[in-house]
């Protein structure tokens, strides 16, 4: 949730309560719950009018003009752009969206090394390829061959890649100001793993597969 607390009471229950409304009343989130989203943006507008309204039945006697504003609850966390009371926790949309960018980039460099390093060592498996097609091996059995031992040293690569990450994501939590865990070891997330490798290594030693073969 975007709102973090370690305790929570009633207006109510607050000493001077009138004290409060009066002047603090303006500091204050409200969440309101409609009936159906609101995709009219007609509707938008009549409730931020009937909220300037009541809101300056109250200000102006104390010479205070306000303006309201919707957001949808689902975007409070990463799209915040108004500004919230000490309660709410915001995220960053843009920071996501940059490391998710390096993260892509930092995968597709890999993906082109491990086919460079393959072809690099085209001379002594040449060879062998060679040597397997006198025996009488097919080309099926080549693509094969190769491509299991891609997918087998992309999901050892994975297993490697989990094991540094929670190394070393205290101190990247320190770098980006976070607190960060794994929450991996979950059936569904452990699948998804072992697809994204099993997936990258298809695509790492298809072209060196067909290539050789």
């Amino acid at each position: 949730s975007h709102l973090q607390f370690d305790v929570l009471t009633s207006y109510l229950d607050i000493p001077d309560f009138n004290w409060y409304l009066n002047y603090r009343g303006i500091a204050w989130t409200t969440y309101i719950m409609t009936h159906t989203p609101i995709e009219n943006i007609n509707v938008e507008k009549d409730i931020i009018n009937a909220a300037d309204e009541l809101a300056m039945i109250r200000m102006e006697v104390y010479g205070l003009n306000t303006k309201a504003s919707l957001q949808r609850l689902e975007d409070v966390h990463l799209c915040s752009a108004y500004v919230t009371h000490s309660l709410t926790v915001s995220g960053s949309k843009s920071q996501i969206i940059l490391f998710t960018s390096i993260a892509l980039l930092l995968f597709i460099i890999a993906v082109i090394n491990f086919i460079n390093l393959i072809i690099a060592r085209s001379e002594s498996r040449a060879r062998e390829i060679g040597l397997r097609k006198i025996c009488g091996a097919f080309r099926k059995q080549i693509v094969t061959q190769f491509l299991g031992e891609s997918i087998f040293i992309s999901l050892i690569s994975v297993i490697l890649s989990l094991v540094l990450a929670e190394i070393f994501l205290p101190q990247f939590g320190n770098l980006v100001e976070k607190h960060i865990s794994l929450t991996l070891f979950t059936p569904a997330n452990i699948i998804i793993v072992l697809l994204i490798g099993f997936i990258t290594g298809i695509i790492a030693g298809l072209y060196p597969a067909f290539f050789f073969s």
